[in-house]
């Protein structure tokens, strides 16, 4: 994560979470949780459907909970640098949803490039 150099958390975060909606069924601001400089949460619903609420620090990402908004204490993953990492271990839908776009993507500059 690259929020040392700005050192907002939330700007990072926000970021990231419009990046990602295309391949997500759902990702916002935890509202009852902080969201603050150094820390805030996020909640996400994969395309299978399953809810995570992920913390975000300087740390990484990792995911706290299994609810929207709530924290379960006594089990957190694992940090992982990035959004994308933590949700292409634990979404397979994911995984296959952004593979599609960079194809997309790519396929779009090859029908752009002159050559």
């Amino acid at each position: 994560m690259d929020a040392s150099e700005s050192g907002d958390i939330r700007q990072e975060a926000l970021a990231i979470m419009k990046e990602i909606a295309f391949s997500v069924k759902d990702i916002h601001a935890a509202k009852s949780l902080p969201w603050l400089f150094e820390i805030c949460y996020i909640n996400v619903i994969t395309q299978e459907g399953k809810n995570y609420c992920i913390e975000v620090t300087a740390s990484g990402w990792r995911i706290v909970g299994y609810e929207n908004n709530k924290i379960d204490a006594d089990n957190p993953s694992d940090y992982y640098e990035t959004l994308y990492s933590l949700l292409d271990n634990y979404s397979p839908l994911y995984r296959e949803s952004f593979g599609q776009a960079v194809i997309a993507k790519l396929n779009k500059f090859k029908e752009t490039d002159p050559q």
